[in-house]
């Protein structure tokens, strides 16, 4: 990785740490994606729903967002991250 790029990717796994330098995630919550998805789903399939271009809505869920040093981010001693 050159010095003038940052990495970050979606979602930590296990194996991501075998990468150097290790790469910094943004988290996402699958449940809570989903939940809202279906509940989405379940509400545009009901009678009387708005039409479809007045269906706008935003939803906003926690993520998660683990620094390491593929971000620029330095280690130090005792304060993993």
């Amino acid at each position: 990785m050159s010095r003038g790029h940052r990495h970050v990717t979606c979602d930590d796994h296990p194996w991501l740490d075998s990468f150097r330098p290790r790469l910094t995630t943004v988290n996402l919550p699958k449940y809570e994606l989903g939940q809202a998805a279906a509940k989405t789903l379940v509400r545009r399939l009901q009678p009387g729903d708005a039409p479809p271009g007045k269906r706008r809505r935003v939803v906003t869920l926690k993520t998660v967002l683990c620094l390491r040093e593929s971000c620029g981010y330095e280690m130090k001693r005792g304060n993993p991250v």
